[in-house]
């Protein structure tokens, strides 16, 4: 669909942004003095595979390459898998990522102009608790954690810590610090505010005999607390109306969290996942969230330390088509070359699949896949629409005078606003790259990527920018290039009935030759789940290995 004609336009706006700010876009000129393009996923090819699978017997005169793993995805799972077992195999030729697109890094992966590194998807972690070892191991191996303290708390780096001002929210016209809109707030309103983070302090307070929480990060670590797994029975919104939260102020940053995590509603999300949003980022009651890990080109760091350390280890553009189990104990990775279309073989003792689970259904052995009851039920994804906007110079303060913050949030907008690539580097003038974020959070996800690819580049950089410039009059004014990128499956939906989908947190399937590693079986897209699936894959892997 393009933005071309004004009605056009107005209905573009309406299915991304809806009809009230579809509205407000058209009233003012679009914005046309910018260039750009759309980046990343070629769908085609991923779509490749639900067309039907390309007969094995293709592959029968193929080049065949050995070696012992075969890591299929070079999202954070998959790469966090290959790096662990790379730093600990003598032979670096012992691993071999395989992944389809131009560049590593999934969700995770950034990208770069002459002003700044920005991300295209995850750009942050919260500093990880002292239970969080792997997490830890990285940190301390990159730079950014310095020590240890008494608690076995990491001490991170300050200028890895989102620093001020790290949040911005523009409500009623203007911007004030923080997210939650307090401005206004009535006695009620504050009252209900407090009620709610003393909910969450029970749930951080809450052990096991085992001393294990019920929200923690990653999930594998946490208790079976049977309280918390009813939560997953009713969605985070029912959960409010129990207890009786009618402010709508909270209700907004309930719905905001969601959004931002999970990419759904606050009346889609299971209570489960709405809770585990605030609790797993507190490590002691009564204390505030932990401070944030943040780079100009987001979790791209972390990709970034991955790739580097594997070096040619990792080859792109590279579709698998089949895992085959061989009668000899051994296994074949089937593979297509994206460029050339070249056919090629892979032999090897492992095969690690750290793709999302309705990939998996499409080149793994059923019979290795598990429950099939899961397999019917492939998980549900939100898709997402990120476009980054490219600025020759920061816009005008407005009249509140409250400088740009590292995440800067609209609280009318579906989108969750943008964050500047620049804040960290301590350039707070001149030029940056602001990342802009649209989870679709519409009932039906298929439906809601067929909207997002339904839009050209105008129609999506249009939203953006219609999004941005309510905050921003002037922003034509340095504005210079928005490039878009479509996600069609961004990340797992955490619905009712979430805790019933999840894989277990073991990665291996009824075959020892295969095991699992991507956060689609822990259901949660968070970095520290991607980290822990790959190192305990990689772990299952080097417990075995002679």
């Amino acid at each position: 669909m393009s933005g071309g004609s004004s009605s056009s336009r107005r209905e573009a706006l309406a299915l991304l942004l809806g009809a009230p700010l579809a509205a407000i876009a058209c009233r003012r000129a679009p914005i046309l003095s910018y260039d750009g393009s759309i980046v990343g996923q070629d769908v085609s090819h991923a779509h490749a595979l639900r067309s039907g699978p390309i007969p094995r017997e293709r592959w029968s005169g193929a080049p065949e390459s050995r070696t012992r793993v075969v890591v299929i995805g070079a999202g954070p799972a998959g790469l966090s898998c290959a790096w662990t077992l790379a730093r600990s195999m003598r032979d670096r030729s012992a691993v071999t990522v395989l992944e389809l697109e131009a560049e590593p890094g999934g969700t995770s992966r950034a990208g770069h102009s002459s002003v700044s590194a920005y991300p295209w998807g995850a750009h942050y972690a919260p500093t990880p608790g002292a239970h969080n070892e792997g997490f830890i191991a990285l940190l301390r191996e990159m730079g950014i954690v310095e020590a240890l303290d008494a608690d076995g708390h990491p001490v991170v780096s300050e200028q890895y810590l989102v620093r001020d001002l790290d949040e911005r929210l523009w409500f009623h016209g203007q911007w004030r610090e923080g997210l939650y809109p307090a401005d206004g707030a009535s006695a009620d309103d504050l009252a209900q505010w407090r009620r709610f983070q003393q909910e969450v302090d029970e749930w951080v307070r809450r052990r096991d005999a085992a001393g294990r929480r019920p929200f923690v990060l990653p999930t594998t670590l946490a208790s079976d607390d049977p309280a918390a797994l009813a939560l997953d029975e009713k969605t985070i919104a029912q959960w409010l109306d129990e207890r009786r939260f009618t402010s709508a102020r909270l209700r907004w940053m309930v719905d905001y969290a969601c959004r931002d995590d999970y990419g759904l509603r606050a009346s889609q999300t299971s209570a489960w996942a709405g809770i585990f949003y605030f609790a797993s980022r507190v490590q002691r009651p009564g204390s505030s969230a932990e401070e944030l890990i943040a780079f100009p080109e987001g979790n791209g760091r972390f990709v970034r330390h991955f790739a580097d350390a594997l070096g040619d280890r990792v080859r792109l553009g590279t579709m698998v088509h089949h895992v085959v189990l061989e009668s000899d104990g051994t296994a074949t990775v089937l593979a297509t070359r994206v460029a050339t279309g070249a056919l090629e073989r892979v032999r090897c003792e492992r095969v690690v699949v750290a793709v999302p689970r309705l990939v998996a259904d499409r080149i793994v052995p059923a019979a290795v896949l598990g429950d099939p009851s899961l397999r019917a039920r492939s998980v549900d994804c939100s898709p997402w629409l990120v476009c980054n906007l490219h600025l020759r110079d920061r816009p005008w303060r407005d009249s509140g005078g409250l400088e740009m913050a590292w995440d800067n949030v609209l609280h009318d907008s579906p989108a969750l606003g943008y964050v500047c690539a620049t804040h960290q580097s301590l350039r707070d003038h001149g030029p940056t790259v602001l990342t802009w974020y649209l989870p679709m959070c519409g009932e039906d996800p298929n439906a809601e990527r067929r909207k997002l690819f339904s839009m050209d580049w105008r129609a999506c950089a249009d939203a953006a920018v219609s999004d941005v410039v309510r905050a921003h009059p002037d922003l034509a004014r340095v504005l210079e290039r928005v490039d878009v990128m479509r996600w069609g499956h961004a990340m797992p939906r955490p619905t009712v009935g979430h805790l019933q989908r999840r894989a277990p947190s073991e990665p291996g399937s009824s075959d020892p030759r295969v095991l699992f590693a991507h956060t689609d079986r822990s259901g949660i897209a968070l970095f520290e789940e991607a980290l822990d699936r790959g190192t305990r894959a990689a772990r299952a892997i080097l417990a075995t290995t002679t």
